[in-house]
């Protein structure tokens, strides 16, 4: 819970960016596994942050991000 509300800020502030969002995948591939092996029917939600985090985990933060003023 904590490490979701920290890289979620450092996502929203632009820093650290595909340091946080790898943590976030890791955490939604979990909440889907899980809810896969519960059978809730709710997993495409946790599949969709996945692929969304795994996206700007890859990608980065872009030229508007605080990663690109800082490190360059």
């Amino acid at each position: 819970m904590l490490a979701e509300i920290i890289c979620g800020v450092l996502i929203l502030i632009g820093v650290f960016t595909r340091t946080a969002s790898a943590i976030m995948c890791l955490i939604m591939a979990t909440a889907v596994l899980a809810d896969i092996q519960v059978r809730s029917g709710s997993w495409e939600l946790a599949a969709l942050f996945f692929v969304s985090f795994l996206s700007i985990a890859i990608l980065g933060g872009g030229e508007l991000s605080a990663d690109k003023t800082i490190f360059g």
